[in-house]
């Protein structure tokens, strides 16, 4: 007996969603509508592509410069046309199928061959992009028998960076024609052609070239890609080859200090720097509050070269900031196998400000001879304000009677402590420009510990006659004021009487 039987697979995955961490759901990866791993159309043509899913979808494709226009409510179904100087990829609405509900066609018309690439449909709210499991993805030749090399920049030389870790050399000689017969030269004069079974060619990605072949080699490092289309010959770009490092030393952000505190209109800088290897490449990724709304920036690149290695460096530009630009600054510097990354606190404040209080109380104790005592206070202010400290009413300054004491951050200090040091003092904060200023007021109690004056000038005396009146004068000072507490022992040549007898 025949029995047949049908398979279903379904894909248990744990990922991180933009909205939160979500573990353990079912999900199957999203379907286009050909089954293909590559398409080849000819230029000008129209180039459409469904996909359908579980999930919220959407598209990515190899030209960058191309923008997006979206349809989101299935209106509109006919193929749109370009307008003069702008081409863009449509994204539309398109019908579900029970199990994969969400669907969205991509439709780019007047194709050329820079659109040579892959195309790939993936889950929207999902991070991890994956063919097969949250993603599909095609690849489309576009042939053009007038453009059959790929160029994704104007320029017709790139770089290929490699570290000593890698055994081959992928040189990325894209076609538009996967069927085209490519060779691969070297940059030496004449061109000396690379053959071999080791040297491999594949239409998506290019010659892969084993790297031992130019160890031992006085060939300059550095191809280009030829090809041969009705007897006339075409070029690709010419590739540098360049060994880098690794090693990844050291990132700073500057200002170093957080937050970083700035008024509303002032211009904003933050320079990010990598210390690495000699040679070593790095990426900078800026995330900061303004990014959503494409807030106006400018990015600079510094390059230099050290002794010790490279320091390269990504210097963030807000040149009139507002209140919306607080919030925090991340840099993410990325080498070929290392990845850091440094935040800072920016705060844009509307109008200037003081903001002063106590932080432990109005009086402050010390004891005479203690090492140091500290009038503090909690400031918030900006910008900076003038800062000046009274006692009794007199300006604390530099000169020689107030060589013991110190302002730090606000705050002031008196070392070695002595009883002169009581008083009232008074901190006074300005803003002259803004017409703004604020005040404390302290209470310093010097403790001093009391003293008998009489002991420090006693001097021998003879013994009183017996039965005279005799007045005896105990004089002390201290702080708090002390008491004076009377005490007698009787005296006898061999001290038998030890009673003691407060007056």
């Amino acid at each position: 007996m025949k029995r047949d039987f049908t398979f279903f697979c379904r894909i248990w995955i744990g990922i991180p969603f933009f909205s939160g961490l979500v573990t353990g759901f079912s999900m199957s990866p999203p379907t286009l509508d050909n089954t293909k791993d590559q398409l080849v159309i000819n230029a000008n043509d129209t180039l459409t592509i469904t996909c359908r899913g579980q999930r919220i979808l959407d598209w990515s494709w190899p030209e960058v410069f191309l923008s997006k226009v979206e349809f989101t409510d299935r209106q509109d179904q006919q193929s749109p046309t370009d307008t003069p100087g702008h081409r863009a990829v449509r994204v539309q609405e398109c019908q579900g199928e029970p199990g994969k509900p969400y669907c969205k066609t991509l439709i780019l018309t007047n194709t050329q061959a820079n659109d040579s690439g892959y195309y790939r449909c993936f889950y929207q709210d999902i991070k991890a992009i994956i063919d097969g499991t949250t993603a599909d993805s095609i690849f489309v030749f576009v042939r053009d028998p007038q453009h059959p090399f790929i160029k994704r920049n104007e320029n017709d030389m790139e770089t290929i960076f490699i570290t000593d870790s890698q055994t081959h050399i992928e040189v990325p000689c894209l076609v538009s024609d996967p069927d085209l017969k490519i060779s691969l030269f070297t940059l030496e004069q004449p061109p000396l052609l690379l053959e071999g079974n080791e040297i491999t060619w594949n239409n998506k990605r290019g010659w892969s070239v084993p790297r031992h072949i130019f160890k031992n080699s006085s060939i300059f490092f550095g191809f280009f890609c030829s090809t041969s289309i009705h007897n006339n010959e075409h070029r690709s770009s010419i590739y540098i080859v360049q060994a880098i490092g690794l090693k990844f030393y050291e990132l700073k952000l500057f200002p170093e200090d957080s937050p970083v505190e700035l008024m509303q209109g002032e211009g904003l800088e933050l320079n990010c720097t990598a210390l690495v290897e000699f040679n070593a490449g790095v990426e900078f990724q800026w995330d900061y509050p303004g990014q959503k709304e494409n807030r106006l920036t400018s990015v600079q690149y510094v390059r230099n070269i050290l002794d010790k290695g490279t320091e390269t460096s990504s210097i963030l530009t807000i040149r009139n900031v507002n209140v919306d630009d607080s919030g925090y600054y991340t840099c993410s510097a990325s080498s070929v196998e290392v990845k850091r990354e440094l935040t800072t606190v920016v705060l844009v404040h509307e109008k200037p400000f003081i903001s002063l209080d106590y932080r432990n109380g109005s009086v402050i104790e010390a004891k005479e001879g203690q090492k140091s005592v500290r009038l503090p206070v909690k400031v918030s202010a900006y910008p900076l304000p003038e800062t000046q400290w009274f006692k009794n009413g007199k300006l604390i300054t530099r000169r020689p009677e107030f060589s013991r004491f110190r302002v730090q951050q606000h705050a002031l200090e008196i070392r070695d402590v002595c009883k002169q040091d009581a008083g009232e003092y008074t901190l006074v904060l300005k803003n002259t420009r803004a017409a703004l200023e604020k005040r404390l007021n302290f209470t310093v109690i010097v403790n001093v510990p009391p003293q008998i004056h009489e002991k420090e000038a006693a001097t021998p005396t003879n013994p009183y006659k017996k039965s005279s009146r005799q007045t005896l004068t105990c004089t002390a000072t201290g702080t708090p004021p002390a008491t004076i507490i009377w005490q007698w022992r009787p005296w006898s040549p061999c001290g038998l009487n030890s009673t003691r007898r407060t007056l």
